[in-house]
């Protein structure tokens, strides 16, 4: 993957060159070349092949491959190097965010509603998710009131700052 990203840039890096005017180019020609129907040859047409050479400083002909030291010093290619590593490990912690608020999701519990008015049910719970380890435990308090009304709240932890809650109102009717 690591190296997935470092060819994107240096394709990124070339095509900036060329587009600042570091990669100028000179089309060669060839008599002939053109053999569509009706065009005069050595008129170029979109379907021919054109050898192209790369211009050099005082429009001198630099033939073969340019070394990458051209578009990116050692230093530049660290620096990059670096902001990838930084970029994984960004995105590695985000995973296990994510993965760990999962696990703590899923170990709160469902509640019941509690068989009467003035009592308290509880439930407490753990989870797996991935690899992260979650627990977690709910209330309900049943209000005193003619029709049967629940304040619920739950909680739940996957591990470090994953916490997730929930606060909320149940009832029958």
């Amino acid at each position: 993957m690591r190296a997935f990203f470092i060819l994107i840039f240096c394709l990124l890096l070339i095509t900036g060159a060329y587009a600042q005017g570091f990669g100028q180019y000179a089309y060669g020609s060839y008599s002939g070349c053109c053999n569509a129907p009706g065009m005069p040859g050595g008129t170029p047409v979109a379907t021919d092949f054109i050898g192209i050479d790369r211009v050099g400083p005082g429009g001198a002909n630099i033939s073969g491959s340019l070394p990458l030291s051209s578009f990116a010093s050692a230093a530049d290619l660290q620096t990059l190097n670096g902001r990838i590593d930084q970029a994984f490990q960004q995105i590695q912690h985000s995973i296990t965010q994510v993965e760990r608020g999962v696990a703590a999701t899923v170990a709160m519990a469902n509640i019941f509603m509690p068989s009467a008015p003035g009592r308290t049910a509880w439930a407490v719970n753990a989870s797996t998710f991935q690899g992260e380890v979650g627990a977690g435990f709910s209330l309900a308090h049943r209000l005193n009131l003619s029709v049967p009304v629940a304040i619920t709240a739950g909680y739940g932890n996957g591990g470090g700052t994953a916490h997730v809650g929930r606060v909320g109102l149940m009832g029958e009717f």
